[in-house]
């Protein structure tokens, strides 16, 4: 018993202990910040001693000093006269009417900002400056339609051509005249025009901008994780999410948020296609694995199907907070309702600081933080959604009276005499229930029956084999298995601040009831962002959270999922009676053997019989995932353009796989019972549960240092500029354990007293007619890996005129699993980029294109897979060799020292053009890129004398291009009504350039089980190859395929035709084109009457192929040899000769030949479809309540309903099948919801 709780339960006590301390320091964190919102509210005081100093310096000072940010004009204090003050400790409003008495300005505070502006003209000056023209200071500040501040909106004055621009706070100032007016614009908003008439320039001019999109939500701040960046200086392809664009779905899983509201992303890049009918989606692989930017960039991605939590080769990679993560879950973790933008990087200038990690895209998120000067705010939101069933009835499946006509027939090849009664020596495989009618027929016809014993007989079988055709496994699995899925989620934050601290503490949780019976998923979110200014001059921002989620569904040994409708289910089994209680299905063994067992043994045996309706409850398969993270980052302001700062993150994540058959489980009593000795009835294996734990833990630290430089002067020049370092180190763990008769209640197992090493008698033979064996063990794994980085960086970005804008970045990457050589000449990664912001030209007139800017860069990014080392390691511990023997370590050499071992290396060129026409009536962005990849790593043949046939280093080259557009249109715009539409488009085609393999380019291994892992030169990575279809034999209705130009007949049992057609060369099969989307993307249309909003969203993938799954089509070696059904189209199979000419389904013999002659049918080009389709995506319904008195509770409560998976509304396939699920289409989700905050 102690080793059971020190092995799994310390584990959970341990991380119950963390989250209490956890739960404490963010309570004393609380505290702390309640505490210094009291003593933030003593008034500001300054104290400066100068002499005959600047305005300017002078506001400098005052600024640091008191924290304050001072917003002036160069142009109005460069003639201004120079001070001397000698100010002690006084007021700040007081010191501020000291150095400004004198001087032709006055100043506003407003919140934390202090604004220096002219002062008033007396009405004589104002007359005066009206008949004369003078020209004239004004100020003010853009906000957005929340009242947020917009920071780099174009200010001009209408007929001039130099333009001003919000600062991060809004504010602005613009010089005028009392008749002018001036023009404001916003990329997404509508322009506005201020008359300054009758306006007093001392006073501040707020100008609130409205939508013109309100679905782009675009901003003008784009961020690389390392620094934010003004996006009219931006040269690289950035793409901005904003928090709003998030809220067009009610998905809990932030990753599927993002289809459809931007380019570039393809969600099912690859052979694989998603299973949908999985109860439990933790057990799918991470959501990351299957999405791509812009195309794959590896031959090495981590494989779906696999357990992927330690590799992440292939895939985005995710920045949170300024921190990379490398648990592939998190993100599917964090709540999206902490989330305040995700930026894309897309090219070698937006993400090539990130290095060799960087490849395949990056996202970068950044949470909700608090706001300074703020009182506290609550946000809530909640809501349900509702899943229909899945259609059990979408596979197109032969009859179940055709299903029991091809057991009748194959019955006769399968068992050509009477198959006997089983005994305790020889239990024998199970027949089918058709198979037992008839083998009981034809044992009854030895007897000496008479005629009418004989009829009746004959007619008892038929009628019993009549009632198995009325019967359909998939109602009764419909009527008592499947459910509507249910999912509720709450999110509560609260966000405030005062001059010297920021803070957001936020909840969410969610509760998921899945689609089938026993089965569910919940999750917990934590997390407190905070900013203190702990000097003048220096703040530290503090960002944790615990993120939890946790699933459970039945046990793998007893589930019943979709895909289990097969042996031991027979298309036709029941699960319940017409009353519906459960009732017996055969299993493991035939009928007659369970009865002989029971009157053989009786109560010294557990019960042989399987009621799966119960058993399924009788166990389960748990997984839970955890993520600790804390990042503090310390910010020093040497002065107003260069910051220092020093960042520690830390994340720590458990995940969790449990799998527990219960000792009432059928696959547990089976196994007890079959180790019982038939002698003296002991159990080698005790009455109790199989319980089978696999974890994986990682540990990641980062430290980092980092110089910041933001500067801008004369109206010129502007630079952007970052560099630093980076030191982390990433540990991973897995491991997985076993335990025989585990007792939940007792937390007790008997592993100590088991012998493993004993060869133990059988009660009774099994299936297989095996005697004797060892009791079942699942081999202890172990695998461990310590990666250490140390990364160098920079980037800069330069813009002069605010027209012309130059960057550039490089990054060093050192790492241990590169190899030596490798790490000496360090492995370099760069970026150059150049953008031209036409529309600022004096030159440029065009009114109706205000905004138009054009960019390109190239440069370097890589790609590393952390399974492929480049020194050997030890590989796994296997223990029980002998008997409770402990564990030992096995050298497992995967690779040998490699020093030449370096990351895949992309290089990428990108153009782009972003433009907006008047009133943003039209407007978006269009994209081409070009990118090589070099030194891919994958598998190749070496020499033998290294001791191994293969090894996996670099060798290869991919080429991909492809364009990226998102179009966006004001289609009507009223005082009330808006009508709005975006066209987010992508074109992407990678191929294989080069290949240093020896691997066999053979037409077998283009179209064979593992195409998924076999590449071709001068094709699409993602290729899809097929035989050329010559039709059914007329003579046999076998299937042909054309070789040399030739009509070759697959008979299937002559070999030398097979070794042919497998070994002919890749030119004899037809190239489909690409498995995977070449043109996609989404067509959304969002309707506004008032507070009512509608959106709608459509998308589409052209170009490109897939493969009817074998099960679907005539698959006559699965069905007469294992019972598994076929699809519909049986009923149009080759009977006779001339069928030919209207079927292309091969006839159906029984012979040895059948896989093969199936493999050539269901690989030949008559079973590709073209899978392109448009799919309505969504459907979205919301009503803000935006008039409800300004003493209401509730600040602008909202109510939503969204509609999901509405379905295909076009697919150029005639079968009615939907290209993006493997078995069954994601049923439509129902979703009813509310927010607001108070």
């Amino acid at each position: 018993m102690y080793k059971i709780f020190t092995g799994v339960l310390w584990r959970y006590h341990c991380r119950i202990y963390k989250f209490l301390l956890i739960m404490k320091l963010i309570a004393v964190i609380l505290i702390g910040s309640l505490i210094q919102v009291s003593a933030a509210a003593v008034a500001q005081k300054v104290t400066i001693r100068e002499n005959n100093i600047t305005l300017s310096r002078l506001f400098k000072e005052i600024g640091k000093q008191t924290g304050f940010s001072v917003v002036w004009s160069d142009a109005k204090v460069m003639n201004t006269e120079r001070v001397s003050v000698n100010l002690k400790n006084i007021p700040l409003e007081e010191a501020l009417s000291k150095v400004l008495g004198t001087q032709p300005l006055d100043y506003e505070i407003d919140g934390k900002t202090i604004i220096i502006k002219e002062k008033s003209k007396t009405v004589l000056e104002k007359i005066s400056s009206f008949f004369q023209g003078d020209s004239t200071l004004y100020h003010g500040r853009v906000l957005d339609e929340r009242g947020e501040p917009l920071s780099g909106a174009t200010i001009k004055l209408k007929g001039a051509t130099k333009a001003s621009v919000s600062r991060g706070d809004g504010y602005f100032e613009r010089y005028g005249t009392p008749r002018g007016t001036i023009i404001i614009t916003y990329v997404g908003y509508q322009t506005r025009e201020i008359s300054l008439a009758g306006r007093n320039p001392g006073e501040q001019i707020v100008i609130k901008m409205l939508p013109g999109q309100s679905q782009l939500g675009e901003v003008t701040v784009v961020s690389t994780g390392y620094q934010d960046i003004p996006k009219e200086r931006a040269t690289g392809s950035f793409e901005v999410i904003t928090k709003e664009q998030l809220q067009h779905n009610t998905n809990p899983n932030l990753l599927k948020r993002l289809e459809g509201i931007t380019t570039g992303m393809d969600f099912r890049n690859d052979l694989y296609r998603v299973n949908s009918s999985a109860q439990n989606p933790n057990t799918n692989p991470p959501l990351l694995s299957r999405l791509t930017i812009r195309g794959k960039n590896t031959l090495t991605k981590a494989s779906p199907g696999t357990n992927t939590d330690m590799n992440t080769s292939g895939y985005p990679l995710v920045v949170i907070d300024g921190i990379p993560r490398e648990n592939p879950r998190d993100i599917e973790m964090l709540n999206p309702d902490d989330v305040e933008s995700i930026n894309v990087l897309r090219d070698a200038a937006a993400a090539s600081i990130w290095g060799a990690r960087a490849a395949n895209g990056v996202l970068v998120i950044k949470t909700k933080q608090g706001a300074v000067n703020r009182p506290a705010r609550f946000t809530f939101s909640g809501n349900a959604d509702i899943t229909d069933k899945l259609d059990m009835f979408y596979k197109k499946r032969m009859s179940i009276s055709d299903y029991v006509d091809a057991q009748i027939y194959s019955y006769q090849y399968r068992y050509p005499d009477v198959v006997g009664e089983p005994n305790l020596t020889n239990a024998q495989p199970t027949l089918s229930p058709v198979a037992e009618i008839l083998n009981y027929t034809r044992m009854m016809r030895t007897q000496q029956l008479s005629d009418n014993e004989k009829a009746a007989l004959r007619a008892d079988s038929a009628a019993q084999i009549d009632a198995l055709r009325r019967n359909d496994l998939r109602n009764d699995y419909s009527q008592y298995l499947l459910r509507n899925a249910v999912n509720q989620r709450y999110n509560l934050a609260i966000d405030g601040g005062t001059s010297a601290l920021a803070y957001r503490v936020s909840a969410g949780y969610v509760n998921s009831v899945a689609n089938t019976d026993g089965s569910g998923a919940n999750s917990l979110a934590l997390s407190y962002n905070t900013n203190v200014r702990l000097l003048k001059n220096l703040t530290l921002d503090v960002n944790t959270s615990l993120l939890n989620s946790n699933s459970k569904t039945q046990s793998l040994n007893n589930t019943l999922s979709l895909n289990s409708i097969q042996k031991p289910f027979y298309p036709y089994s029941r699960l319940a009676d017409d009353n519906g209680n459960p009732v017996e299905v055969t299993n493991l063994y035939r009928p007659s053997f369970v009865d002989l067992l029971e009157n053989t043994y009786g109560n010294k045996i557990l019960s042989m019989r399987w009621f799966p309706l119960e058993d399924y409850k009788a166990g389960y398969n748990k997984t839970s995932f955890y993520s600790l993270n804390l990042n503090a980052t310390a910010n020093y302001h040497i002065n107003d353009a260069l910051t220092a700062g020093l960042t520690y993150g830390y994340n720590r994540g458990w995940n969790s796989y449990i799998n527990f058959d219960s000792k009432d489980s059928y696959f547990m009593r089976e196994r007890i019972n079959r180790f019982t000795d038939p002698g003296t009835f002991d159990r080698p294996i005790p009455v109790g549960g199989l319980y089978v734990p696999n974890s994986a833990n990682s540990e990641k630290q980062i430290l980092r240092g980092l110089f910041t430089f933001n500067k801008s002067w004369n109206e010129k020049h502007a630079i952007n500029a970052v560099a630093g370092f980076d030191i982390d180190q990433y540990k991973g763990r897995n491991w997985s354990d076993f335990y025989y008769g585990y007792d939940e209640d007792r937390l007790k197992q008997d592993n100590a007293v088991l012998q493993f090493n004993t060869v133990f008698p059988y009660l009774f033979a099994d299936e297989n007619y095996t005697p004797a064996s060892q009791i079942p063990i699942l081999a202890k794994g172990y695998y461990e890996t310590i990666t250490r980085t140390y990364d160098l960086f920079s980037n800069v970005a330069y813009t002069f005129l605010q027209r012309y804008s130059l960057s550039g970045s490089a990054r060093k990457d050192a790492s241990s699993a590169f190899g030596l050589n490798t790490n000496k000449k360090g492995n370099p990664f760069y970026s150059l980029g150049a953008a031209w912001i036409i529309n600022n030209e004096p030159f440029y007139k065009l009114s109706w294109l205000p905004s138009l800017k054009i960019r390109t860069t190239y440069g370097y990014n890589g790609n590393t897979n952390p399974r492929v080392t480049a020194n050997p390691y030890i590989n796994n511990y296997n223990p029980y060799k002998g008997t409770n023997q402990l564990y030992y370590a096995t050298l497992t050499t995967d690779v040998i020292t490699n020093g030449k071992l370096r990351p895949e290396r992309t290089g990428m060129f990108n153009a782009g053009l972003d433009f907006a026409f008047r009133d943003n009536r039209f407007s978006g962005s269009i994209e081409y890129y070009d990118k090589q990849t070099k030194d891919l790593i994958t598998s190749n043949l070496v020499d033998p004398s290294l001791g191994k046939n293969r090894l996996t280093f670099n060798t290869g080259d991919l080429h991909g291009y492809g364009i990226d557009a998102n179009l966006n249109s004001v289609n009507l715009r009223t005082e009330k009504m808006q009508w709005t539409s975006s066209l987010y488009f992508s074109y992407n085609r990678t191929k294989v350039k080069k290949l240093y393999t020896t691997a066999p380019q053979t037409a077998n291994n283009a179209v064979g089980p593992g195409v998924a892992n076999f590449f071709t030169e001068g094709y699409d990575i993602n290729r899809l190859f097929a035989w050329k279809w010559a039709g059914l034999d007329p003579e046999t209705g076998y299937p042909r395929v054309f070789l040399n130009g030739q009509t070759v007949t697959v008979t299937g049992t002559d070999n030398s035709v097979i070794n042919m057609l497998h070994d002919a060369p890749i030119s004899e099969l037809r190239y489909m084109g690409s498995a995977v989307p070449i043109y996609y993307g989404s067509f959304r249309n969002t309707f506004t009457y008032g507070s009512l909003m509608l959106a709608v969203g459509i998308q589409y993938k052209f170009h490109y192929f897939a493969q009817r799954s074998n099960f679907d089509i005539a698959n006559y070696y699965y069905l007469l040899r294992y019972d598994v059904q076929a699809g519909a189209e049986f009923a149009n199979r080759w009977k006779q000769r001339g069928d030919e000419a209207f079927t292309n389904v091969p006839s159906m013999v029984y012979d040895s030949g059948m896989s093969n002659r199936d493999s050539f049918y269901q690989q030949a080009d008559i079973n590709v479809y073209k899978a392109d389709h448009i799919r309505l995506q969504e459907v979205q319904l919301n009503y803000t309540f935006k008039n409800i008195g300004k003493k209401a509770y509730l600040k602008t409560p909202r109510i939503f309903m969204n509609v999901n998976n509405l379905g295909i509304i076009w697919r150029a396939n005639k079968l009615g099948l939907d290209p993006d699920t493997f078995d069954y289409p994601q049923p439509r989700t129902y979703s009813f919801g509310f927010s607001t905050s108070f």
